[in-house]
C-alpha cells in the first residue's frame, strides 16, 4: 500500500463525514471524497461486529506501540502531506516514522517464469505489434469477474480498434470471433513487468493493486484504472488525480456490469486522446524518477542506509528469540511486532 492509501484509511476509519463531498483532517485540502472512493472495509468501520473491522482494530493499537513502517514507494509520487499524516498514526510517544524504499520491483533483474512457453508465445506476439499502439488488460488474481462483464469487455475493445493483450482467468468464458484479429488473449500467467517494459505497450488497465501501479509507473506506461477490491479505490484515486498517470474509467454505481460504452470510450481517452496523452507524458517522467530513486544517491536508496543505520543501534541483547503470530518475546519481555514491519524485514 502506498502512505496515501494508508494514510486516509486510518483518518477515515470510523470517522466518515455524512456530508458529501468530503476532506480528510491533515490531507490537502483539494483533496475532496466521496462514499464511492472509499474500500468496503473503512465503509463498514462503523460496524463493531465487522470481522474486517475487528481485525484492523487490532492492529491499530500495534501501530501506536510500533517504531514505524517500510513502504514499498518512493518520496516522488508520495507528497509530503500524505507520508507526515501516515507517520502520526506510528509510535506517536516516541516520533512515528515512515521509510520510503521502492519501488521494490526496480531491484529485482528478471521474474520468476511460471510457464516459459506461454511467455515467449505473448512477448512474440507483442514484437510484431507497432510502437505503443497496444493495451494491456489484467485484473489481478482475487477479484471474480462475470462472464457478462467479460463480454461487455470484448464487446468494448472492439469498437474501440484498439490492440489488446488481455489476460484472462476464467477458463470457460469464449471472446467473440471478432476479436481475434485484433488482439490476443492469455489464459494463464504473463511476465507483467516484461509486458509494460515493451515497446508496443501504450496503456495499462489495471485493478489498481499497489504492485501493479508502481510496476507500470517504473514502465513509464499510463494506467485507466478499473478498482475492485480493498484499496484499490485509493490508488485509483491517487493515479489519477494526485500524481496524473492514469484517468479513471467511468463505472456506473452500485455495483453493475460496466458496459461495452464506457470500455470504448475509456480505452480511447487513454490511447488516443489528449488526457491520455497528458497522462502518459506524466508516467514517462516518474519512470526516470523511480529509477532515480533506488540507486546510489537516490531517494529511496538513501532511506534504506538511514534504515540500517537505525537498526545498527539496536543492542544485540534485544535480539527476538520467539515469535508468535502479533507478538515477540525479547528477554522475557512480551514486545509487539508491527505486522508490516516484520513482513518487509523479511523480503529485505
Amino acid at each position: 500500500m502506498s502512505t496515501f492509501s494508508m494514510s486516509l484509511t486510518k483518518s477515515l476509519w470510523n470517522n466518515i463525514p455524512k456530508e458529501e463531498p468530503f476532506s480528510v483532517a491533515g490531507a490537502p485540502p483539494e483533496l475532496q471524497l466521496t462514499l464511492a472512493d472509499l474500500p468496503e472495509a473503512v465503509i463498514n468501520s462503523v460496524d463493531p461486529l465487522d470481522p474486517a473491522n475487528q481485525f484492523l482494530e487490532s492492529t491499530a493499537q500495534t501501530d501506536i506501540e510500533s517504531w514505524g513502517v517500510i513502504v514499498n514507494s518512493f518520496a516522488d509520487i508520495e507528497p509530503p502531506a500524505y507520508v507526515q499524516l501516515l507517520e502520526s498514526f506510528y509510535g506517536p510517544v516516541a516520533g512515528g516514522r515512515v521509510w520510503l524504499v521502492g519501488p521494490l520491483n526496480l531491484l529485482t533483474e528478471t521474474e520468476p517464469v511460471e510457464n516459459p512457453s506461454s511467455e515467449s508465445e505473448c512477448i512474440r506476439w507483442l514484437d510484431r505489434q507497432p510502437d505503443r499502439s497496444v493495451i494491456y488488460m489484467a485484473f489481478g488474481t482475487q477479484a471474480e469477474i462475470s462472464d457478462e462483464q467479460l463480454d461487455e469487455v470484448a464487446h468494448g475493445l472492439v469498437r474501440a480498434g484498439i490492440r489488446f493483450l488481455w489476460v484472462v482467468r476464467s477458463e470457460t468464458w469464449l471472446p467473440p470471433k471478432s476479436s481475434a484479429n485484433l488482439g490476443r488473449i492469455e489464459r494463464g500467467w504473463v511476465p507483467q513487468k516484461q509486458v509494460l517494459s515493451h515497446m508496443a505497450v501504450g496503456g495499462f488497465v489495471s485493478h489498481c493493486g499497489w504492485n501493479s501501479v508502481l510496476e507500470a509507473v517504473s514502465a513509464g506506461v499510463a494506467l485507466l484504472t478499473w478498482p475492485m477490491i480493498a484499496e484499490q479505490c485509493f490508488n485509483a484515486k491517487m493515479v489519477a488525480e494526485v500524481i496524473g498517470v492514469g484517468i479513471r474509467l467511468r463505472i456506473p454505481a452500485g455495483g453493475v456490469v460496466v458496459g461495452w460504452k464506457e470500455v470504448e470510450e475509456g480505452v480511447r481517452e487513454l490511447m488516443e486522446w489528449e488526457k491520455g496523452r497528458r497522462a502518459r507524458e506524466r508516467a514517462a517522467e516518474l519512470a526516470e524518477k523511480a529509477k532515480a530513486a533506488v540507486v546510489k544517491g537516490g531517494s529511496s536508496y538513501e532511506t534504506l542506509d538511514k534504515l540500517l543505520e537505525e537498526l545498527r543501534k539496536v543492542p544485540m541483547a534485544t535480539a527476538v528469540t520467539e515469535v508468535e503470530e502479533g507478538e515477540a518475546r525479547v528477554e522475557g519481555e512480551v514486545k509487539m511486532v508491527h505486522r508490516e514491519w516484520r513482513d518487509c524485514l523479511q523480503i529485505a
